[in-house]
């Protein structure tokens, strides 16, 4: 269920009082979403996608449902530069921080999470040092009846203690969200919001987020798989492109 909305509106992350199974769960069916647009023009773009986005036990939870007409990918290790074969991509700016934090899922679950210090700034600085210990993903490739690819899903869950503070009672503080989708060949940059031709890590394309009155903290979720930094995928031999 998609809901319209206005170019930089809050982005409603409402209260779950469980952790959720995967991107399959239930739950997603009957919750609000918001479908990107054109990160430069605002229009609809070439490939719909779908975000929404829920919280519990003390983690951001988002989901992407993303059409697609083929999947071309190498990368599987950990850190790699997803960004570059095509993937989703959620930053998050908590209250008072002045850095960034980014984190990229590929279709087939490959994940890179980073800090940017000065983020859109004129000296932005991309940090592969930073890990996010705890954020969990789920991933897969959907195919139509012939068995041909027509999309993907991706959802994964951000700690909020990862940055060094917990969600206030009633929302209190101004976080600040951005998600994205990147396409190449044709090439398609999408995002919540259009930024024109800024920077993709500064304010044009970052909007509040309406957090539930409450939150509950606990552990991460029961069978989606936790990333380890040090854990490493091996890449296939000779790096080919893999048509899924």
């Amino acid at each position: 269920m998609s809901e319209k909305t206005s170019a930089g509106a809050a982005l409603a992350v409402p209260l779950w009082d469980s952790t959720p199974s995967g991107w399959d769960d239930p739950r997603w069916a009957a919750l609000p979403g918001r479908s990107l647009v054109d990160a430069e023009t605002g229009a609809a773009p070439r490939m719909s996608t779908l975000v929404q986005a829920a919280s519990t036990d003390g983690f951001l939870w988002v989901r992407f449902t993303a059409e697609a007409a083929e999947i071309r990918v190498t990368m599987t290790r950990y850190k790699d530069k997803v960004w570059q074969e095509g993937a989703v991509e959620v930053y998050l700016r908590p209250p008072g921080d002045p850095c960034l934090y980014e984190f990229q899922v590929s279709p087939i679950g490959t994940v890179r999470d980073l800090r940017v210090h000065d983020p859109g700034g004129p000296v932005q600085v991309f940090d592969d040092s930073w890990s996010c210990a705890g954020w969990v993903t789920d991933a897969r490739i959907r195919r139509d009846a012939q068995r041909n690819v027509c999309g993907w899903d991706a959802v994964f869950g951000i700690p909020w203690g990862a940055f060094g503070a917990s969600v206030p009672a009633g929302g209190d503080g101004r976080w600040r969200i951005g998600a994205f989708r990147l396409e190449w060949d044709p090439d398609e940059f999408s995002a919540l919001r259009a930024g024109g031709g800024g920077d993709p890590h500064g304010e044009d394309f970052l909007v509040d987020m309406a957090l539930a009155p409450s939150m509950e903290h606990g552990g991460p979720a029961n069978r989606m798989s936790i990333i380890a930094p040090t854990a490493m995928l091996p890449r296939d031999a000779g790096g080919e492109i893999r048509a899924w």
